[in-house]
């Protein structure tokens, strides 16, 4: 090797590893989201057009939220699709060493807490009966009423367990992703990201 000439910019297994996993999480969730908005466009609105079957306005008691995610189904499958593909495009940026990149991913993943955090309190802020109220029919016959009230019941159960499931759930994606961006912001991760930008040590230094 000459004296011109000057070795490759290091590159951490812990930058290649984060940007992978986010790019099989962003490519499994565009193709999902895909085909989510496909099949509500071109299968389930129109065959509920063709047979007749109105959209009903939701229930009283629904979340005022539920009721317009669902009146919004639609709209929200390609919001999500075209998130996961900036993300996508983040995280294979992540792993060529762009500096935008990483703040971008960096961004997503303060989101993604945030947005996990809101959905936790949100459970635990709308009332079980909000969910298990059922509004049956005065002509409903008794037999019909008691399972109801049982599915009811068991189905507070449920509830209570996914609250306490998210709770949990919410801890370890914050404190995971809190790693992983304190990680990103770190003095070396930086110094890798600059050396990247400037491979032959000009203009550019490291923060």
């Amino acid at each position: 090797m000459s004296g011109s000439e000057m070795p490759p910019p290091f590159r951490s297994t812990f930058v290649t590893v984060v940007a992978w996993i986010f790019i099989g999480i962003a490519g499994f969730i565009s193709l999902f989201a895909l085909l989510e908005s496909v099949m509500l466009q071109m299968v389930i609105l129109p065959l509920m057009q063709q047979h007749a079957f109105p959209i009903q306005p939701p229930p009283p008691n629904m979340p005022m939220l539920s009721a317009w995610w669902l009146a919004h189904a639609v709209w929200m499958c390609r919001i999500a699709f075209l998130l996961a593909l900036v993300m996508l495009t983040a995280a294979i940026g992540l792993l060529f060493r762009k500096e935008w990149a990483r703040r971008l991913l960096i961004g997503f993943m303060l989101l993604g807490i945030l947005c996990k955090c809101a959905a936790t309190v949100m459970q635990w802020w709308i009332p079980l009966s909000t969910y298990t109220n059922l509004q049956l029919p005065s002509n409903t016959s008794p037999e019909t009423v008691e399972m109801m009230q049982s599915f009811a019941s068991m189905m507070q159960h449920v509830l209570v367990v996914m609250r306490i499931f998210s709770v949990i759930s919410a801890i370890i994606v914050s404190v995971l992703l809190g790693w992983i961006i304190r990680r990103l912001s770190s003095r070396p991760i930086r110094a890798e990201f600059q050396a990247v930008a400037f491979p032959l040590g000009t203009s550019g230094h490291a923060p």
